[in-house]
C-alpha cells in the first residue's frame, strides 16, 4: 500500500509551476541516504518541485528523522519493496511504482540502486515516462563477491534487459561509466562523481611521540573485508601504529576472536559528526573493500586530508590519484606496503594529505555534483 497522498501532492506541482522530480529507491539507509539527503536539499533550493519515495527496512531511519531530513516542501511517499528477488512482492512494487508515475507525471524520474533501477524503468516504460528517466546505480549488483555465480549472472541479465526500457544511467564514477557502456551495453551514460560536505574542525595538535593513528570506517561485512585490515595490523604490529575501524557489524566476533596478534580498535557505530571527528585525529586511511560504488568514507577521508591506501576496485580506484593522494594496490602485500611506507615517512603523509583535501574541496563539492546532475538531466537551461 502506498503511504502518501499523492493526488495532493500532484496538484500542488501542477500549480507552483515547477518542474516536477521522484527519486526513488528501495534502499534508504547509509551512503544513498547521505546523497540523497544532499541531492534533494540542492534541487529543492534550486527551485525543482521534489517527491522522494522509498521503502522501509531494517536499515531506514524513523520516520520522525526522515521528516527532519526531508521537510516540507520535500514530499515523501513509502512503498514497499523486497529487498531480495520475490515475484509477488516485486509484481506490486511495479504497480504501485506505475501507479504513482501515471498520477504524478513528473518531468524527471531519478532511480537508485539495482532493485528499482529494474522495477521502476519497466513501470516508467508502462506508463509512458521513460524519456524522462535516469537510473544511479550506486554500485552495480552483479559486481558482488558475495552471492553465487549464477545469482551474478541474473543480476548481470536485468541491468541488460533493463536497458531496453530506455532512460539514462548517471555513474557514480568513471569505472561504473565504462562497466555501464561495455559489459552492460548502455550507450546513454553520464557520469557524476559523489558528494561530501565535511565540515572545518578545531582538532588539537598531538604530541609528536605519539603512535601514528591508521584507520578504517563500515561495516564489518563481506563486502569490506575486514580481515584484509585485521592481516595488515598484524603484519605492522611492530611498527609505530594504532589501528582503528569505524563501525560494526556481523563480523566483528569473529575477527576480534581470531585475530591472535591483531591491535585493531572497533569503535563500534557513531554518527556522520563523530566519524569525521576520528577522521581528523588519524593518519593514513585504509580500504580493504571488495567492491563499491564510490565509497562516502574514502571522499570524506581525501576532504579531511588524510593520505589513502585502497584497493585496485571499482569506485577506490576513481577517487584515489595513485602517488599523489594515496596509493592503489593489487594486492594485500601491496596494501601492507604502502601503509608501512606511509607510517614511517611523515614528509610523504603531509604531502600527501594536502594534495588530497586541495583536490577534493573542488572535485567533490555539492555544489559540483548538482550542476552535473542538472546538466544530466537536461535542466541545466531552465534553473
Amino acid at each position: 500500500m502506498i503511504q502518501g497522498n499523492i493526488q495532493s501532492q500532484s496538484k500542488r506541482s501542477a500549480a507552483s509551476g515547477a518542474f516536477r522530480v521522484v527519486h526513488v529507491t528501495e534502499s534508504l539507509g547509509g551512503g544513498v541516504l547521505y546523497l540523497l539527503h544532499q541531492l534533494i536539499k540542492a534541487q529543492v533550493e534550486a527551485g525543482l518541485d521534489v517527491t522522494l519515495v522509498h521503502s522501509s527496512r531494517r536499515d531506514t531511519p524513523e520516520s520522525e528523522m526522515l521528516d527532519q531530513l526531508f521537510p516540507s516542501p520535500i514530499s515523501r511517499v513509502v512503498i514497499p519493496m523486497a529487498t531480495n528477488i520475490s515475484i509477488k512482492a516485486d509484481f506490486r512494487a511495479f504497480q504501485d511504482i506505475a501507479k504513482l508515475l501515471r498520477t504524478m507525471q513528473p518531468d524527471v524520474i531519478h532511480l537508485h540502486s539495482s532493485k528499482v533501477g529494474a522495477l521502476g524503468r519497466v513501470a516508467a516504460r508502462f506508463v509512458g515516462l521513460n524519456k524522462s528517466l535516469y537510473y544511479s546505480p550506486h554500485g552495480f549488483s552483479f559486481l558482488r563477491q558475495d552471492v553465487s555465480l549464477p545469482k551474478r549472472a541474473m543480476f548481470f541479465a536485468l541491468e541488460v534487459i533493463g536497458g531496453f526500457f530506455g532512460g539514462k544511467i548517471i555513474a557514480s564514477c568513471a569505472s561504473e561509466g565504462r562497466l555501464a557502456n561495455t559489459l552492460v551495453g548502455h550507450r546513454r551514460v553520464s557520469v557524476v562523481e559523489n558528494c561530501t560536505d565535511v565540515p572545518e574542525f578545531t582538532w588539537p595538535k598531538r604530541a609528536h611521540e605519539t603512535r601514528i593513528r591508521v584507520m578504517s570506517a563500515g561495516r564489518l561485512c563481506y563486502q569490506k573485508a575486514p580481515w584484509r585490515f585485521w592481516k595488515l595490523s598484524t603484519s605492522l604490529f611492530l611498527e609505530n601504529a594504532e589501528f582503528y575501524w569505524i563501525g560494526d557489524g556481523e563480523l566483528r566476533i569473529r575477527l576480534e576472536g581470531d585475530a591472535t596478534h591483531a591491535k585493531v580498535r572497533v569503535t563500534g557505530w557513531v554518527d556522520r559528526d563523530s566519524l569525521w571527528r576520528e577522521m581528523y585525529a588519524a593518519d593514513v586511511f585504509v580500504m580493504t573493500s571488495l567492491w563499491e560504488g564510490m565509497p562516502l568514507t574514502l571522499l570524506d577521508a581525501q576532504a579531511i586530508g588524510l593520505p589513502a591506501v585502497v584497493p585496485d576496485v571499482v569506485g577506490c580506484r576513481d577517487v584515489i590519484i595513485d602517488g599523489v593522494t594515496g596509493f592503489i594496490c593489487k594486492s594485500d602485500d601491496e596494501l601492507i606496503e604502502k601503509t608501512r611506507l606511509l607510517i614511517r615517512d611523515a614528509e610523504l603523509r603531509i604531502r600527501m594529505g594536502q594534495a588530497a583535501r586541495s583536490m577534493a574541496s573542488v572535485r567533490f563539492s555539492i555544489k559540483r555534483m548538482h550542476s552535473e546532475i542538472l546538466n544530466a538531466y537536461d535542466l541545466s537551461h531552465c534553473i
